[in-house]
């Protein structure tokens, strides 16, 4: 198995990376993916909380 973990740097996520899976902390460039898939009856079933205002979101995105 061939993993690598990056530490977090300044201006860089953390990031976990294992075969074709890269795992890394949410960053405000991704707010239009998550909000739309959260809103995505197939999704929203299994991410209960998870379908919150666009503005809200962008609040918890930035707290990270």
């Amino acid at each position: 198995m061939n993993n690598k973990t990056h530490i977090h740097s300044p201006g860089k996520p953390f990031t976990i990376e294992c075969g074709d899976i890269l795992l890394r902390e949410y960053m405000v460039e991704d707010l239009d993916a998550i909000f739309k898939i959260t809103h995505e009856p197939e999704i929203r079933q299994f991410l209960l909380g998870w379908d919150v205002p666009r503005e809200q979101r962008l609040r918890m995105v930035n707290q990270l």
